[in-house]
Formats: structure tokens, sequence, C-alpha cells
């Protein structure tokens, strides 16, 4: 084991954790967890304003198991944003040593690079914030530790641990329905029909949690979720955002390339991928459409089906040649890897309202360690190199300019305030969700709702254009007047940019329709903030918007 090397990874996660400012939907989940420490027995029926208006708390689509451990760190240490990511930031540490325990036995001679890119790469490194998917892959990471044991270790006790891993992480996220048939499947191919009690587990853990939803709001909350109403064109751009999404966090794909080349039989996957990236181009063109979009949907769309394509084509090659030669074991966890892959793909494409960045991290531990195992240890080692190398660069820079993102409302809420709170003593209303609307409660202004907001003549209005605001009553903006507009520059360290107002999306979520590509080059303004002012004698009607 490379204890050094695992000791680096650790500490530049946690330092990017531990840094960073409530960012995207932290802010959402840090308000569900302070209603939780004031009514933790009805954690559905707090309200929150994540949209337009106040909503139940119900409208949004995870479980709550994070949110009670937030709410635990509130009780004890307030609420301290520092606390919170020092806990996300364990979740992340351990995640690290577990995917380099799991590489250990899938592909020792492969580890070290493999813990590398998982660490670095762009769908790990700049999402260490207060979303709950380090947990979850923490979650995933030991169920599949678990069901991996050697015969020789395995016991009814790993059964049960994995049968809890499950049950957390279904209670993190509902996308871990998807270990259920799974647990069956691996249990019933062993023939150890003893351990299917374990089901129970997870089964009665999703049974409580519905009751006491009911019992709450008067709904279960895993069957409310808006079902995804797909046409087949929808389902193939879902399909091209998928790919392009595993594209666009992986240039180790150069490492498949290598692959690739040494198998000649398998290299018409090149031509394919290659075929497909031109394709994408082509459709993704339309007159005045920036080449860098147009040609970023191509790159990403080809990267990821070159990736997906031979990884899983060695490893069904693989599965065979090993199951021939009667290694049941290696033969059944890749087959493992597999299935943990597909499952998640099949689900996020059909199910989830979105893809993002977040959704493909789920399945970059199975797409290492698949290719890792395929990899000969000195073969096409410059383009391994220059995989790595390229990977981690470009996850670090994008967990820079994330960092830096993240930090722009932290500073600017305050600054706004003070500036404007010097000028009247009017009320200073916000406009702007993630989080801005975090940090400018935080500093004294209250939240803009479209439905119950009372806009009073010499009262301001702070909107932060590139986040996703609320938007303004027609009434309320005849009455605004700008006052001025604040820009944050770009700067060398934001150039690689996660997020695209123009297109609407970007690493936290994106989409082919809108041409919204996961991440991009740009040197634009970070972000604008735009200041009115409420003119004038307003009706009592025009005061709340009607």
């Amino acid at each position: 084991m490379n204890t050094h090397l695992l000791l680096v990874l650790s500490i530049l996660c946690v330092a990017f954790n531990l840094t960073k400012a409530v960012h995207i939907d932290d802010t959402a989940y840090l308000e569900i967890s302070r209603h939780i420490l004031a009514d933790p027995l009805r954690p559905m029926s707090g309200f929150i304003n994540w949209y337009s208006s106040d909503d139940l708390i119900a409208s949004v689509n995870q479980p709550h198991l994070p949110f009670y451990v937030y709410a635990l760190v509130m009780a004890l240490f307030g609420v301290s944003e520092w606390a919170l990511h020092v806990v996300v930031s364990l979740t992340g540490v351990c995640a690290i040593w577990l995917f380099y325990r799991l590489a250990l036995r899938c592909a020792p001679e492969n580890a070290d690079w493999l813990v590398v890119l998982f660490t670095l790469g762009p769908a790990f490194l700049p999402g260490q914030n207060l979303m709950v998917d380090t947990p979850l892959v923490l979650c995933w990471l030991a169920f599949f530790d678990l069901m991996t044991r050697p015969p020789d270790i395995r016991s009814s006790r790993h059964y049960a641990l994995a049968a809890a891993a499950l049950a957390a992480a279904c209670l993190i996220k509902y996308t871990s329905v998807v270990l259920l048939p799974l647990f069956i499947l691996t249990i019933g191919a062993r023939r150890a029909y003893w351990m299917l009690g374990w089901i129970a587990i997870p089964a009665m853990t999703l049974s409580v949690w519905s009751l006491w939803n009911y019992l709450d709001y008067g709904a279960i909350h895993l069957l409310s979720r808006e079902p995804v109403a797909l046409t087949l064109k929808d389902w193939i751009f879902r399909w091209i955002e998928w790919f392009s999404g595993i594209g666009a966090m992986a240039p180790f794909a150069l490492i498949a390339l290598s692959s690739a080349w040494q198998v000649p039989r398998r290299r018409w996957i090149i031509s394919a991928a290659l075929l497909g990236g031109v394709g994408v181009t082509l459709h993704a063109h339309y007159p005045g459409a920036p080449y860098q979009i147009v040609l970023g949907w191509g790159l990403f769309f080809g990267a990821g089906c070159l990736l997906v394509g031979m990884t899983l084509s060695g490893a069904v090659n693989q599965l065979i040649a090993k199951w021939r030669a009667g290694d049941r074991v290696c033969a059944e966890n890749i087959a493992l890897l597999i299935l943990w892959g597909a499952g998640v793909s099949v689900f996020i494409v059909s199910a989830a309202p979105f893809v993002a960045i977040r959704h493909i991290l789920l399945i970059v531990p199975a797409l290492l360690l698949l290719l890792g195992m395929q990899f000969r240890p000195g073969a096409g080692r410059a383009l391994r190199h220059t995989g790595v190398a390229l990977t981690a660069t470009l996850g670090i820079a994008m967990s820079i300019s994330d960092h830096v993102w993240a930090g722009v409302y932290r500073t600017q809420a305050g600054e706004i305030y003070r500036q404007l709170r010097s000028e009247t003593q009017d009320t200073i209303w916000h406009i702007g969700h993630w989080g801005w609307q975090w940090y400018a409660r935080k500093a004294g202004m209250p939240q803009y709702d479209t439905e119950t907001s009372v806009l009073e003549p010499g009262d301001y209005v702070v909107v932060a254009e590139t986040v996703h605001g609320q938007g303004i009553t027609p009434a309320h903006r005849e009455k605004l007047e700008q006052v001025s507009r604040i820009e944050i520059p770009s700067t060398p360290w934001t150039w690689v940019r996660l997020y695209n107002p123009t297109q609407m999306g970007g690493y936290y979520s994106f989409n082919y329709r809108w041409r919204a590509l996961p991440w991009r080059f740009s040197n634009t303004p970070l972000e604008t903030f735009t200041l009115y002012r409420v003119r004038g004698e307003m009706s009592s009607q025009e005061r709340q918007g009607e």
C-alpha cells in the first residue's frame, strides 16, 4: 500500500473541501438541516424557496440521512460551515482509501495511478462541497468492497454490512435502489441463498422511511418523485449527454486508446467513436453556434464512446477468458463492475430529471477498475502518463475555478449589503438561489418571493445574474430602476468555467438540447450583480406583485 500517496491525495481533498464556500445545492440541504434541527420528527413538512416561492421540503428529491447528520453537527457546533465541511471531508478521505483497497484487489499493479485518476479527476475533486455525492460514493464503494471479498474470508457479516451500506446509500439518494437487484442477483449467482435474509435491512429501512413520510406529510417520498416523460428524441439526447459527460471528465480515455491500439481486432471501436463524435458535432451545429460549444460536444461524446466502448469490450472478453480458465472469483468481480456501470447508466438516463457530473461520479470507480484490470503494466506508458497528467490537471483546474466561483457570493453578499445599508434603511431584497441565497440571507437581505414579498418605494433588489433565480413579477419589474451593476471579472484561475448562463447549464446540470457543456473555456465575467431600486409610490396590488 502506497500510504504516502494516499496521504497526499487525502490532504488535497480535505483542503479543497474545508475552505470552499457554500455552493449550488448546499444551500437547500443546509436549510433542510436547520428545519430538522427545529422539528426533527417532521423533516418533510418545512418550507423552502428553491424555485419562485415557498414550497414543501418534500419537493426536494433527496432523502434525509445526510441532513440529519448535518443537523447533529449544527446542534453540537452551531451553523458552522467549517464543522460541516470537516464531516464531508472525512467521507471523501474514506472514499479515497476504500477505492484504493478495491484497486489493490482488482488491479494491484495499476492501483497507484487508478487512485490518482479517481481522486484528482474532474468528477470527484471539484465536487468537494456539502452536497451528498461524496458520502453517496463512499457507501457504494463500501458495498462493493464487501461484496467482492475473497470467498475464503467472506462471511455472513460481510453480507450484513453490505446490506447496511446499501440501506444507507438509499437514504442518501434514491438512485441507490439499483443496488437492490444487484445484491439479490449476486447472492443467487453464488448460491448463498441463506444470505438473502439480509435484504430485509434495506427493505425495512425504506419501509420505515416511507411510513415516516406518510405520517409526516401524507405521501411516500420515494414514490412522489415527478416521473420523467421522455420521447424517443429526448431519450437519444439523454444518451448523448451521458456519454458526453463521461468524455468530458476523462482525458484518461487516452489510456483506453492505448489499450485499443494494442489489440488490432478492437481498433474498430476507435473508428466508431470518431464517427460518433463527428456526427454529434454536425448535429450540434446551428446558425451562429459558438465553435467551442459545437466542437466540445463532438469531442466529449467521441471520448466518452471510446472510453466506454474499449472498457466494456475488454471487460467482456476478460470475463469470458477468466470464466473459461476457472477463475470464477475474478470473473464474478468483473461482472459486478459491469452491472454497476450499466445499472447506474440506465437509471440516470431513464429516471433522473437531468444529467450532471455528480451522476457520472457514481460510475467512475467501476470504469477505472475495469480499465485497470485490462491494462498491462509497462504497456503504452507514454499515453498512460499523459492521460493521468491531463486528467489530474483538468480536475485541479476545475476545482480551483469552482472554488473561486463559490467564494464570490461569500464575499460579495456582505460587501453589497454594507454598501447599500450605508445609503438606506429600507429593505434590501435578494434574488437568486444556490450559494448566493445562503450568504445574502446571512448578510441580512431577505429572500424575494414571487407570491408573498411586498416591495415598498425605496427598497433595493439585488439580483445575481448567473445563478438560477426566481424571476421578478411583471408588476414589480415595472417599478424597478437599475441603480448599478457589479461585474466580477474572470482571472486565469477561472478560465476553465463550470457554468454557462447563456446555455443554462454546466458541471452541475448540462443539457444537449440547450447545448450546455459540462465545462468550457471562458474569460467572460464570473458573475454580475444588478442592483435595482423601487421607484415612487406603488398601489397595494403593485407592492405585492399582483
